[in-house]
């Protein structure tokens, strides 16, 4: 009893040591999904990231003269007029986008990234107020020339200039979103506005965007419309809002988003004025993913490793037990060794080669190994292959 005691003793220790190679083999699998990072933060360093649409949205600038009675050094009070720059931003009444997004997949030696080429077109209708819906009894302004503001997550992206008609003339974009709200993007200068009284503009806007992994869109209409087709396989919704709903045999592509003012706050993150500073805009849009990330299934294939080791030393135990065999606690383990090799194996494998094939070269090779060893340990082909 005793030396029974003390076999399944020194067996628990194996066992011990194997969950350690086991951890040390998921450690591997760490070390290459943190390179698969960096490989796709290169790319985006040298190509373009991920992208988000904000816009187009129109941006008025103006000065605003304030009166205001301050005390002069000897105590009188005396009228003090000030001047402030600000900018009052018009969200559309509409903005309807529709385009295709042609996934590519980028190899860097052993590693994929998605890139992706969105070619949109977009229509956007504008109500402007008359006098930008100040008051001109309690505000004295002074309208500037207006322009059209589009954000873009990453502007190198961008496969030539946007094409944008502003109420059938051709406008010219340029660096810079020029408004404070928007980070990054482009801008094209519309000129001044006739604001004696209300008119309402259309805006026609074509667009060649690269970017990587994921397209994003910001609903700031008061009605906003997109519908996106792609040839990718393997989307996944992105961002606060769903596509509409469709059948199982539909499939994902074409799909499309309505979404109302009424439900989002992207419009209101755009005026400084209706929202902190730094408020980030509601969004949504399309993740493209690989159909197999061969390193998250190699680790959740890594996670049964301890079931597979103690599911045969249960099976050796029950040998020992049943046919008088004895077995060092050695042999033992010499099989769990086997069996963890057939993780590593199976991550070189799949770093080449589709993942189900790796796993159907890896498991023959590792059973293969433990069978013609098992054979002189159990003392007989037949005992070897049943194990």
């Amino acid at each position: 009893m005793r030396a029974f005691l003390q076999k399944n003793a020194a067996i628990a220790v194996l066992g011990v040591l194997l969950l350690i190679a086991l951890g040390e083999i998921r450690g591997v699998i760490g070390e290459r999904q943190a390179r698969q990072t960096q490989v796709e933060a290169n790319i985006a360093a040298t190509a373009a990231g991920v992208q988000t649409l904000t816009g187009p949205v129109l941006v008025v600038p103006y000065s605003e003269r304030i009166a205001s009675v301050e005390a002069d050094p000897e105590g009188k009070p005396r009228t003090v007029t000030r001047t402030v720059q600000r900018q009052a931003v018009f969200t559309p009444e509409t903005l309807d986008i529709d385009g295709e997004a042609q996934v590519t997949p980028r190899r860097r030696g052993l590693y994929l990234s998605l890139l992706y080429l969105f070619k949109g077109r977009a229509t956007a209708r504008f109500q402007v107020p008359a006098n930008l819906g100040i008051d001109p009894a309690t505000r004295d302004i002074t309208p500037g020339r207006a322009h059209l503001s589009l954000g873009l997550t990453d502007v190198r992206g961008l496969q030539a200039p946007p094409v944008l008609r502003w109420d059938g003339r051709v406008l010219a974009a340029q660096q810079g979103s020029g408004l404070d709200t928007l980070a990054a993007g482009v801008r094209a200068e519309v000129g001044p506005l006739a604001l004696d009284q209300a008119r309402q503009y259309d805006l026609a806007m074509e667009i060649d965007l690269v970017g990587m992994n994921s397209l994003s869109f910001a609903p700031v209409g008061q009605s906003t419309i997109v519908k996106l087709a792609s040839d990718w396989a393997h989307p996944s919704s992105i961002g606060r809002f769903l596509p509409r709903a469709k059948t199982p045999s539909e499939g994902y592509f074409p799909a499309s988003w309505s979404v109302s003012h009424l439900s989002t706050n992207a419009a209101a993150a755009l005026r400084i004025d209706a929202s902190p500073q730094g408020t980030p805009a509601d969004t949504f849009g399309v993740a493209f993913i690989e159909p197999v990330n061969i390193y998250t299934q190699s680790e959740r294939a890594v996670k049964y490793g301890v079931l597979f080791i103690a599911l045969t030393f249960a099976a050796f135990l029950l040998f020992e037990l049943l046919k008088s065999l004895r077995i060092h606690p050695l042999q033992y383990g010499f099989v769990g060794l086997a069996l963890t090799l057939f993780f590593l194996l199976l991550v070189s494998l799949a770093e080449h080669i589709a993942f189900a094939a790796a796993y159907a070269a890896s498991a023959p090779a590792c059973v293969a190994l433990i069978t013609y060893y098992v054979a002189h340990v159990l003392r007989g082909w037949n005992r070897a292959l049943f194990f």
